[in-house]
């Protein structure tokens, strides 16, 4: 099994699982995401990440475009995903 922690978009369930410091509340949401030989780790709630680190992984690539405005509103969250092989794992940056 290979652990990773895997990248998430902000959506209302995730943020009332990270709030409630509760997995339950994310689980339709996640069983959505996941790809064949993903299993995201129900132990560990998800984890809201802020700043300059969910600003690069929320915003897309463009050319002349002012990454500043609005960083404090961009949130994304982290869960921990096992996977079970490397293919999992392309098969799910590929989705």
């Amino acid at each position: 099994m290979l652990r990773r922690i895997v990248v998430v978009r902000r959506q209302e369930s995730l943020a009332a699982a990270w709030r409630a410091r509760s997995f339950a509340t994310a689980g339709a949401t996640l069983d959505r995401l996941t790809v064949s030989g993903m299993h995201v780790d129900e132990q560990y709630p998800p984890v809201r990440l802020t700043g300059r680190a969910a600003a690069a992984a929320e915003r897309p690539a463009a050319r002349g475009f002012n990454y500043r405005t609005g960083l404090s509103q961009q949130s994304v969250f982290v869960v921990r995903a096992l996977f079970d092989d490397q293919e999992a794992i392309e098969r799910l940056k590929l989705s």
